[in-house]
């Protein structure tokens, strides 16, 4: 955590708040929703109006806009086919048209800003592109990820943290080579011929790569190379399947996700988890066996989760009951699996309506997408928007600026709409809030050190910290004090009381005369924390003989280097009078 000493008035070269250097702070961004707003509340402003077809994927992007993808052909009235991006407040962004010509089942978006979708498509911009592509963040096809030529639909594609790409579906070769229904791709889109084909029986809906780099199946299969597997498998990181680990559901598995703690939570249509009931949801240990605390029980498929940073579950499908309580395709459950009774978006009823994909925005509201055509009574056509969750993002940019007893904090909010701020400074706690990006707090001791936060609030609780920043120090501080001189048949002694702002080094000279009459001595002292300290500087016998002819004036000069950051200075002016 990067830290700040606040600076005093002390006489100081360089000294003052003007010329105290900008710090950057490191942030905790915390989270909590406008006064008053319900969990599940419609947001009234957002309605994007995709039509033509579902909207099956999304992704959420950094600056707060959103990735769709889908069999839609256009958004807001405007021709877009199959994927689309929706500005922060649900407007099409026309300036991204990457012009696929087929369904777009799965995408993901790449630290880098790139995205990958892949589907049922043959074409992107015109160009060649088989079931998979990239894009740049523009929406223009990113050349440099070939055609893999993969010869059946995919229907998931997940991101390895080495920047590969696994994919499953329905195909049963990639660039002319066996891969069934599962393979994974090079960065650059060739195929890893490293990666075992695990020859699955039939197709795959779903995978998700585990934070150990295992990779989660999902589907209609029944076997994996060769050995039984019914709906759900998992395969080691080489492609090889993972013989420890057999659920053995009833019918097929559609929907995945990791929690923080490893254990995994799969959605779809089945009744049974190797024999145990559970009813369209369950959660699993990381060696497959059902969570006995966690059984919801839906009355239908399961097509999408979400995980909250409280540690809540959003889990979308085509379901309209979690128990006995009617929850139309969108609900959400506690860490235990027990329904959240006051969340209920309510995407309507019909025959196919669903809730395909759910992400959280950077400053906490929820989008829905999927095959439905009303929220909560009102007309929404396949995507729509809610509240209910804490801010995903931190405030990012911060820096302070220290002064005496206060310090001024500012920051890039977080995309979206948060109704507040708190910066906070420890020890001692002392805060301030705002609905702007600066503020000041007061009430500090000078000299201290100090950690700031800035937390972005809104009703639903807690967001993510930021990432912290480099430490950053200002410029230290030192004085000189309780200077006194000692004069000897001998010699001329300096002893000074130097204080300093915190651990590092002090240098200190006393010069008078020039040339060959030039008078000087040198005294340091090492400083491991902040506080006094006594340095004495002997003038010696060429001191003490210039004294005998007339009074000196010296200037005593003291640097102090601190273990961080760049070198303050002091000096004092001396007269010493003649003594012969």
């Amino acid at each position: 955590m990067p830290v700040f000493r606040l600076l005093t008035g002390a006489k100081v070269t360089g000294s003052g708040l003007a010329a105290i250097p900008t710090v950057l702070v490191a942030i905790l961004a915390l989270a909590g929703p406008a006064s008053g707003a319900t969990p599940g509340e419609l947001d009234p402003n957002f309605d994007p109006n995709a039509s033509g077809g579902g909207v099956y994927s999304s992704a959420a992007q950094p600056d707060g806009k959103i990735l769709i993808g889908g069999a839609f052909t256009t958004v807001g009235g405007e021709l877009q086919r199959f994927v689309a991006r929706l500005k922060i407040d649900g407007s099409l962004d026309q300036s991204f048209a990457p012009d696929v010509d087929g369904i777009v089942y799965s995408l993901e978006l790449q630290p880098n800003g790139k995205i990958l979708i892949a589907g049922n498509f043959n074409s992107v911009q015109g160009i060649t592109r088989s079931g998979v592509a990239r894009l740049n963040s523009d929406g223009s096809l990113d050349s440099s990820f070939i055609d893999p030529n993969v010869n059946n639909s995919i229907n998931k594609l997940d991101l390895q943290s080495d920047g590969k790409v696994v994919i499953g579906g329905a195909f049963s070769s990639v660039n002319g080579v066996t891969r069934t229904r599962v393979a994974r791709l090079n960065s650059d889109g060739s195929l890893d011929s490293s990666f075992i084909d695990p020859n699955v029986s039939s197709t795959v809906f779903t995978l998700k790569v585990q934070a150990d780099g295992k990779i989660l199946l999902g589907g209609v299969f029944g076997a994996v190379s060769g050995v039984v597997r019914n709906y759900l498998a998992r395969l080691n990181a080489n492609g090889s399947l993972d013989s420890g680990f057999n659920p053995n559901p009833n019918d097929s598995v559609t929907a995945f996700d990791e929690q923080p703690d490893g254990k995994i939570l799969i959605g779809g249509k089945f009744t049974t988890i190797g024999g145990v009931t559970r009813n369209r949801v369950a959660r699993l240990s990381t060696n497959g066996n059902p969570d006995s605390g966690f059984s919801p029980s839906l009355n239908n498929a399961v097509r999408s989760f979400e995980l909250q940073a409280d540690g809540k579950i959003l889990i979308g499908g085509e379901f309209t009951a979690v128990g006995l309580p009617t929850r139309n395709h969108i609900a959400r459950l506690g860490t235990d699996g027990i329904l959240d009774p006051v969340f209920n978006p309510n995407t309507g009823v019909g025959v196919g309506v669903g809730v395909y994909s759910i992400e959280t925005q950077p400053d906490g509201r929820i989008v829905l997408t999927g095959t439905f055509d009303s929220v909560g009574g009102v007309p929404r056509s396949r995507v729509a928007r809610v509240l209910g969750a804490a801010p995903t993002a931190a405030p990012t940019a911060v820096t302070a600026r220290v002064g005496d007893e206060r310090t001024r904090v500012s920051w890039t909010p977080v995309p979206g709409e948060v109704p507040g701020y708190t910066a906070t400074a420890n020890p001692g706690g002392q805060s301030c809030t705002t609905s702007s990006t600066s503020c000041t707090i007061t009430g500090l001791t000078n000299s201290n050190l100090y950690t700031v936060t800035v937390t972005a609030s809104n009703d639903f609780g807690s967001g993510p910290a930021s990432d912290p920043p480099a430490l950053v120090v200002p410029n230290p501080t030192v004085s000189i004090s309780s200077v006194k001189t000692k004069v000897t048949r001998k010699t001329v002694l300096l002893t000074s009381r130097v204080k300093v702002s915190r651990a590092g080094k002090v240098v200190q000279r006393a010069t008078t005369g020039k040339g060959k009459k030039k008078t000087w001595c040198r005294a340091s002292k090492s400083a491991d924390k902040a506080g006094s300290y006594t340095l004495k500087c002997n003038l010696g016998k060429k001191g003490r003989s210039a004294l005998r002819k007339k009074a000196l004036k010296l200037t005593l000069r003291t640097t102090f280097t601190p273990t961080l950051g760049s070198a303050a200075k002091a000096e004092r002016k001396l007269r010493i009078k003649r003594k012969r």
